[in-house]
């Protein structure tokens, strides 16, 4: 009767196991295929070129921010660095730091 019990309970504990590893491999693969689908969707902005309805899909980007930057680029002809960008009235280190990432010239 021991013995039986032995062996099921180690039946049990490898099917757990498997179970976990199992979970763990499908979590991993998720994450790959989770995380190629931001890059994919991370469409860099050409900040030389969009309109301000796609400076707007920016983060942190309004429509007056997006105005401005036109406003900027027509003014002073175009961004020569991504740098440059910080040069418009609102955007400082923190939104280029948010909308850097996503931008081109």
């Amino acid at each position: 009767m021991k013995r039986r019990t032995i062996i099921v309970l180690c039946m049990v504990i490898a099917v757990l196991i498997a179970v976990t590893i199992a979970g763990y491999v499908q979590r991993q693969r998720l994450r790959q295929q989770y995380t190629l689908l931001i890059e994919e969707a991370a469409v860099c902005i050409s900040i030389n070129h969009a309109s301000a309805e796609e400076l707007t899909t920016l983060p942190g980007i309004g429509p007056l921010c997006a105005q401005r930057i036109i406003e900027y680029r027509e003014a002073h002809g175009p961004f020569r660095s991504l740098d440059d960008l910080k040069d418009v009235k609102g955007i400082g280190e923190k939104i280029f730091s948010r909308i850097a990432p996503y931008i081109k010239l």
